[in-house]
C-alpha cells in the first residue's frame, strides 16, 4: 500500500509539474480526484491479485523457482522427533 501510495503521489505531482512548466492547463488529477482513485483502485488490485494467488495455491510455489533454497530439511524442523500438524505455517517439507 506504500508503494501504491507513492507511485499516485509522485504520478499526480509530475503531471502538475508539467502543466505548470509548459504552462498548459492542468491534467484531470490537479482537479478532481477520480482519476487518482481509479489508478490506486487498479494498483490495489494488482497487488491484492499477485497476494491471493500464492495464497489459494500450493504452499510449495516458491520451491520451483528457487531449488528449495532456504528450506529446512525436516528433521532440524521437527528435531526429529515427530512431523508437525497439517495446519503448520512452513514450507520446508
Amino acid at each position: 500500500m506504500l508503494t501504491i501510495t507513492n507511485l499516485v503521489i509522485v504520478i499526480a505531482f509530475r503531471q502538475a509539474l508539467n502543466a505548470k512548466e509548459k504552462e498548459i492547463k492542468p491534467p484531470q488529477s490537479a482537479t478532481s480526484y477520480a482519476p487518482m482513485v481509479w489508478l490506486a483502485a487498479g494498483l490495489t488490485a494488482l497487488a491484492a491479485v499477485t497476494a491471493l494467488v500464492p495464497a489459494f495455491s500450493d504452499a510449495t510455489v516458491h520451491t520451483p523457482y528457487v531449488g528449495g533454497f532456504m528450506d529446512l530439511p525436516r528433521e532440524v524442523v521437527s528435531w526429529g522427533v515427530h512431523p508437525e500438524p497439517e495446519n503448520s505455517l512452513t514450507v520446508a517439507w
